[in-house]
């Protein structure tokens, strides 16, 4: 695989294919045509949050807004600082989000958001520090305040 990659990327086969038609299908059309191969229809991990983008008119594939993602019970009264005791809300990466519902202290801002200094798993054997946009920040406690 690694050689086809590089053969698509770098080598001869650089330009050598071209998209001859497009076709839009909903994601019933996808699951019953996976179905038909074999599969058992999730291949492209079709959610319902997947469904209800494209409800919302959402073609593009793009992520719901947070606001639309987020939990009903969430305080809203918290704002994310410097010190707070902070969880990471779930967000849409290739591969999975690994550090969805990991929790942390907020060290730093950035422009983006805030960096936060994620507890130690039992199997980590280094501090984690990750940057998070400040929509995907769910404030559990401000910084002189006792977790709940």
């Amino acid at each position: 695989m690694a050689r086809i990659g590089e053969e698509i990327d770098f080598g001869d086969m650089v330009g050598a294919f071209a998209i001859a038609s497009s076709e839009s299908l909903s994601s019933d059309a996808v699951a019953q045509e996976l179905l038909a191969l074999g599969n058992d229809g999730t291949f492209f991990g079709e959610s319902e949050s997947d469904d209800a983008a494209l409800d919302l008119g959402r073609r593009d594939g793009a992520a719901l807004p947070v606001e639309n993602a987020v939990a009903d019970d969430v305080n809203d009264s918290l704002q994310p600082e410097i010190g707070a005791r902070a969880r990471i809300r779930p967000r849409q990466r290739i591969g999975g989000d690994r550090y969805a519902n990991r929790e942390g202290i907020i060290v730093r801002q950035h422009f983006a958001g805030f960096y936060v200094r994620l507890d130690m798993t039992a199997r980590e054997r280094s501090q984690k520090t990750e940057l998070v946009e400040t929509g995907y920040i769910e404030v559990l406690s401000a910084p002189d305040q006792p977790c709940p």
